[in-house]
């Protein structure tokens, strides 16, 4: 199993999907929490020791230090082993092979205004931190080739002296060192940073936020690690965080900015522009820090902060809209989020720094395959059929694989189908039942429609796709 860079704000999982794929609600597993240092403000994940298992890096804010947790396969890590980046005020911690010797490394920023480098030694362990000096604290930060050299870079935010109001590109030197900073003036109150191609030109570009102006902003990249001016989106309301990621399966990088009681969702043109923000989720404590694709469905879903102690994920339809969100007990104010394969089951999975019982990283394994409600199948395809005559029938099983008993409340069909339920309204744990469908054409052609399933279970609704040609 080979485990990629891991961004803080930004991840993008892109499988190739079907047209006639349905989502199903993903589902996850209680967390199980990992103790680190008092009060950890983020988490990465690489193969510290290249045994094919990925590992955690925690950055903890009150002891500043890198809490590193070696995985130890089906999900399970090892206690944590504290390295000292000696500098308070921890930000952000990201992963990435910043010497080149295939080995990953651990970054971390500091609101100090320190780059602190920890190199890794291929046993899992750190070596003694290597530090950048800037002039200013910095807010946020996102890692990526931006001179297309082979070394990897460093854009940053920064708070509101020194570099304020710009964003500041530090060129990597290759051997975890880093270049004085070339400026780019962004504005005022700029916090969060991501990064990609937002212009299908093999350059990666640059996404900021503007808090005060109510705006998002996009630097392209002239390809040699330059930038052309900021240009600004606005916004209905003050960005909150904000998440690059192709919901919509069309190769382009759209936009989802965490807003005060809601998500905003831009889609990208693929030209390096937006179209205007739409809000696609409400709620107060509705929040994204990461796109990935967790039922394997090859939709986009969304996670991050739900409530005080909450991670949700929100199912995508692929089609840039979005169902839930589902949430998931953790120990208290998530804050830094990875998705990874941690059991190397094939699902993502994810991990959350939050200071449950004086610091934890929250894992939550994806249920994968074993999700409460299986149906058999989960698609119908009928053969062709006279208008206005009625098909055999055929059955889908479902099956209830939790460990309680699951509440049927309802079963409805569109379009020129029929369905008779032959469950009752509780199904026993283990217990099966199935539903009978007919397919009654009332017009030639391709017809098309959906069996939904209204139940108890956390993947509800449980949704079966028909197909069907009159003629």
């Amino acid at each position: 199993m080979r485990v990629h860079l891991m961004q803080l704000a930004q991840i993008v999982v892109l499988l190739a999907a079907s047209s006639m794929a349905l989502a199903i609600q993903p589902e996850f597993r209680p967390a199980v929490n990992y103790r680190t240092d008092s009060n950890p403000v983020a988490v990465a994940v690489a193969d510290f020791n290249r045994d094919g298992l990925p590992d955690l890096a925690v950055l903890d804010q009150d002891f500043s230090d890198v809490s590193v947790l070696l995985g130890t396969g089906n999900g399970i890590f090892a206690k944590a082993v504290n390295y000292p980046i000696n500098h308070s005020g921890g930000i952000s911690i990201l992963t990435g092979d910043l010497n080149g010797d295939g080995v990953p490394d651990v970054l971390v920023t500091c609101d100090d205004g320190t780059l602190v480098t920890l190199l890794g030694n291929a046993n899992g362990t750190l070596q003694s931190p290597l530090d950048t000096l800037l002039s200013s604290p910095v807010v946020a930060v996102t890692v990526a080739d931006f001179n297309r050299d082979g070394k990897l870079d460093v854009a940053l935010t920064v708070g509101n002296t020194g570099f304020a109001g710009n964003v500041a590109i530090v060129f990597g030197n290759g051997d975890g060192t880093f270049q004085s900073p070339q400026l780019y003036p962004a504005g005022v109150s700029v916090n969060y940073i991501a990064t990609g191609d937002l212009n299908g030109d093999g350059a990666p570009d640059l996404v900021i936020d503007n808090a005060s102006s109510k705006s998002i902003g996009v630097l392209l990249n002239d390809g040699d690690g330059t930038f052309q001016a900021v240009k600004h989106y606005p916004l209905s309301a003050q960005p909150l965080t904000f998440v690059l990621g192709d919901v919509n399966n069309d190769g382009k990088l759209d936009l989802a900015v965490n807003i005060f009681g809601g998500i905003l969702l831009a889609l990208g043109k693929g030209d390096g522009t937006f179209q205007s923000p739409s809000m696609v989720l409400s709620g107060t404590f509705i929040g994204v820090s990461a796109i990935a694709d967790f039922n394997k469905d090859g939709f986009p879903d969304f996670t991050g902060a739900g409530a005080v102690n909450i991670v949700s994920v929100t199912q995508g339809n692929g089609d840039g809209t979005f169902v839930g969100p589902a949430d998931y007990a953790v120990g208290s104010s998530p804050r830094g989020f990875a998705v990874a394969d941690l059991d190397d089951d094939g699902y993502l999975d994810i991990a959350a720094a939050d200071n449950q019982k004086g610091g934890a990283v929250s894992i939550l394994l994806n249920a994968g395959a074993s999700l409460p409600v299986t149906l058999s199948p989960t698609a119908l395809t009928f053969a062709a059929q006279s208008v206005g005559t009625t098909s055999p029938p055929q059955a889908v099983k479902l099956t209830n694989t939790s460990a309680s008993d699951l509440a049927i409340s309802s079963v409805t069909v569109s379009g020129d189908f029929l369905v008779k339920n032959k469950c009752a309204s509780t199904v026993a744990p283990n217990g099966s039942c199935n539903l009978s469908v007919q397919f009654r054409p009332r017009a030639t052609g391709t017809r098309m429609g959906v069996i939904t399933i209204t139940d108890s279970a956390t993947s509800s609704p449980q949704k079966i796709q028909l197909t069907g040609t009159g003629q």
